[in-house]
């Protein structure tokens, strides 16, 4: 190990510390276990103020302890459990606070901090510091105050641990919906307002389970199979609501729909309607095109990709060409398809089951 990598375990030997001081200041540590990609991971949290915010998304997926987890997770933050972070680490993320324009890259890591053990990011704003060491398969996620934990970190926490993490297991976060059957199923992948949640959402109640809205993690080692990780659905303002009159009263945050998209927990409402896991059949690329019905067209590899790839690997922290490497293997080994959205929402769900059947 040489020196720069010997100062970046340094520097998560101290913010493990910083959990520490802090679980040990509460006494009201509280432990989770999950089935995340197949495998069992442990979260740690030191005291309750987190434990629903960052745990409600992924409450489908609990398990029973595991005796060997793959992932430990340790969350804290400072106001709840009134435990400031250790002074050298204070004194950094007053520097991140500062000069994040040179601190900080386009993906959010932090510069000299974050190298090929030592994974790390901070999020300005909510100010969140992820950090995972990847020898060990330990993580640290703190947030000066857990009241600031934004509306969409609950949707989809953790998500950059969870990427270094699941890319390590030679699995890949996918920016993608995905529905399907025990069978198998499809993800749909495209731009913000493309129709990726109105297709996912329309099979909620159908013959199709729900496994995801915003991200699944794709496992390449055999047969292309889709994991679930998040049980949240989000949809943007009046319109997209209104296509889901009944969703409407299960909104989570219904009061700040001027400047948040709509939540909503489908696991509290529709947990038959969700589904864990499926092979993977097909890639679809919506496209609204306000005709009555919806229909199923041929698509190109290179357009599939394109529809994948670009928010996929510009929403995630990691190894870029990896990433793109596998979906580009992905868009090869399943047909790829255009599913043109018609204006009758409840009849997507029939039409994506009969291309399933066919």
């Amino acid at each position: 190990m040489n020196s720069l990598e010997e100062d970046r375990l340094a520097y998560f030997n101290m913010a493990q510390e910083g959990f520490e001081r802090a679980n040990a200041a509460t006494q009201e540590s509280v432990s989770k276990s999950f089935r995340i990609g197949g495998k069992p991971v442990s979260m740690k949290f030191a005291g309750p103020a987190l434990v629903r915010k960052l745990t409600g998304a992924i409450a489908h997926l609990e398990s029973e302890p595991s005796d060997s987890p793959e992932l430990t997770i340790h969350v804290w933050d400072s106001k709840s459990t009134g435990t400031p972070l250790p002074l050298m680490l204070s004194n950094l993320i007053d520097l991140l606070r500062l000069r994040w324009f040179e601190r900080l890259d386009i993906r959010k890591e932090i510069k000299g901090y974050h190298g090929d053990r030592i994974r790390t990011i901070f999020h300005l704003g909510p100010d969140i510091l992820s950090i995972y060491d990847t020898e060990t398969n330990q993580a640290l996620y703190w947030i000066d105050n857990c009241e600031s934990i934004p509306y969409y970190e609950e949707g989809y926490p953790i998500t950059p641990i969870l990427n270094w993490w699941l890319e390590d297991c030679g699995q890949q976060l996918l920016h993608a919906s995905s529905v399907g059957t025990p069978n198998g199923g499809v993800i749909i992948c495209g731009k913000g307002g493309s129709g990726k949640s109105t297709t996912a959402l329309s099979c909620i109640n159908s013959k199709l389970k729900f496994l995801g809205d915003d991200y699944c993690a794709l496992d390449t080692d055999s047969d292309p199979k889709i994991w679930s990780l998040y049980s949240t659905s989000k949809l943007k303002g009046p319109d997209d609501l209104a296509r889901f009159p009944k969703l409407k009263p299960l909104v989570k945050n219904p009061d700040k729909l001027d400047k948040e998209k709509a939540l909503i927990y489908l696991n509290d409402y529709f947990p038959e309607g969700l589904i864990g896991e499926f092979p993977l059949k097909a890639v679809f690329v919506p496209r609204i095109t306000g005709l009555h019905e919806t229909t199923i067209s041929d698509i190109s590899t290179i357009s599939a990709l394109k529809a994948l790839a670009p928010s996929t690997m510009f929403q995630l922290p990691g190894d870029g060409v990896a990433s793109f490497k596998k979906m580009s293997e992905l868009v090869k080994k399943v047909p790829c398809h255009h599913i043109d959205l018609g204006t009758r929402i409840e009849r997507i769900p029939d039409v994506i089951s009969e291309f399933l059947n066919g």
